[in-house]
């Protein structure tokens, strides 16, 4: 197997190029895809398109080095558990089943004073996820911002 991982890691380097136009597309997918998934509104959405397409050279240079570092190791272990012979496993006998019955008329009716207390709690904590969205914009904004100076560094 070591003689595959010498292979494969020479191969990765020949073909540095086409793996980054690989990677690069499974960015722009992927971000799109995400992005759309779990921002549906309009200027949040654009905004992050925006950060999402201004951090790709930081994630080009990040993804390739993790590329290089891994990937022939998880292919060959990959390869090598698809040639190993495994032992036949016993099947498994099924579970007894149980059955838990709640009795839902059990349960005492909240007070308005308890009603009240959830409410309130419910309206904080949607503050709060709203206030820890706007740090992470925020955040994102920025580090964005410094990948791009430490680029613009590198490069001059």
């Amino acid at each position: 197997m070591q003689d595959v991982l010498i292979l494969l890691s020479s191969m990765f380097q020949r073909e540095e190029s086409t793996i980054k136009l690989i990677l690069n597309c499974l960015y722009d997918i992927g971000a799109n895809n995400l992005i759309n998934q779990k921002f549906r509104y309009g200027t949040i959405n654009k905004l992050l398109k925006w950060i999402s397409k201004t951090s790709k050279p930081a994630f080009r240079m990040i993804a390739w080095q993790w590329f290089k570092k891994n990937c022939p190791q998880l292919i060959a272990d990959w390869l090598h558990t698809q040639i190993e012979f495994k032992p036949p496993q016993p099947t498994p006998l099924p579970s007894p089943r149980v059955e838990v019955i709640k009795d839902i008329n059990s349960l005492p009716p909240m007070t308005q004073d308890q009603i009240y207390e959830v409410n309130h709690e419910v309206t904080q904590l949607r503050s709060q996820v709203k206030l820890l969205r706007g740090i992470l914009v925020g955040l994102a904004t920025v580090l964005t911002a410094s990948f791009m100076w430490a680029g613009y560094i590198i490069e001059h």
